[in-house]
């Protein structure tokens, strides 16, 4: 394994460069986010997907409706329950991980105590990189500047139909280019969202070498 040793005024950092560490198993988050992604779907299906405004990775904002079918699902003091952060009439959701609740804006590389100085744009503290505590020969505090960040770049990458409503792209393709990027010969191939079931049943997709496999594993 690779390293770099950094010295300055009697200290030495030794930074390495390497794989996972020895106690490290990415395979226990991955089923864990996995397993998360599923009780996000049945409390989704539970409050009734047209009842549903906008989820994240853990959370959602639920009509009047939907907060009412979920019922014995929100209880604040029990583990994998739900909680009510907030109840508001003033709602505008901009894009994934941008939106306006009420009063409070909650934007993705935002924080919150963030101040709005203009249409989209936000000043913030930051913290200092290494890098630039060695150029500035100071190791022994850590160091702080006011920055402004921006909103211009927001992912907006799927569909809003008339009805108000996201829906992800699809992907349609012919045989040769869906072989491409599933490449069940190779051990390094995009990662799509991909329907296994419509991709198997494709009428274009006939099995080379191997049968249709999921992309995502």
């Amino acid at each position: 394994n690779r390293c770099v040793d950094w010295t300055f005024g009697g200290k030495v950092i030794r930074q390495y460069y390497e794989g996972e560490s020895f106690d490290s198993f990415p395979g226990v988050s991955a089923h864990t986010a996995a397993y998360a992604r599923e009780h996000m779907l049945m409390l989704l299906d539970l409050a009734g997907w047209e009842n549903c405004l906008y989820m994240d990775t853990d959370s959602l904002i639920v009509t009047e409706s939907g907060f009412e079918r979920l019922g014995l699902a929100i209880d604040s003091l029990k583990l994998g329950h739900l909680k009510v952060e907030g109840v508001t009439s003033d709602l505008e959701i901009m894009a994934k991980k941008a939106y306006r609740f009420g009063g409070k804006d909650v934007i993705k590389g935002v924080k919150r105590k963030a101040k709005r100085v203009g249409e989209g744009t936000y000043s913030q503290e930051y913290f200092t990189t290494l890098n630039y505590s060695f150029r500035s020969g100071n190791l022994d505090s850590v160091q702080t500047y006011d920055g402004e960040v921006t909103t211009r770049n927001l992912i907006t990458n799927a569909i809003v139909g008339e009805d108000g409503r996201v829906r992800p792209r699809e992907l349609s393709a012919t045989q040769e280019a869906i072989w491409d990027i599933v490449k069940p010969e190779s051990s390094t191939r995009w990662t799509w969202w991909v329907d296994i079931d419509w991709l198997a049943n494709l009428p274009c997709l006939e099995p080379r070498v191997s049968p249709p496999v999921d992309p995502l594993t």
